[in-house]
């Protein structure tokens, strides 16, 4: 019975995956003018929160919101 439902479990997650995947290529496929807009969003998004800032800049803050 438990082999049964870890083979259940495994083929939903095989048909959402698969489902998940021909959405992307839709959206891809329809969207494909947006792209690159979020493509330039997402690293401008990275760079940012990956960004280091110094201690000063740090304390600087933390005074302002004393």
């Amino acid at each position: 019975m438990e082999a049964l439902f870890v083979y259940m479990l495994l083929m939903l997650l095989c048909i959402c995956l698969i489902l998940f995947l021909q959405w992307m290529l839709w959206v891809f496929i329809h969207y494909n003018r947006f792209l690159p807009f979020v493509l330039t969003t997402l690293y401008t998004c990275n760079q940012h929160l990956s960004s280091t800032v110094s201690y000063t800049h740090l304390r600087a803050h933390e005074t302002k919101a004393n």
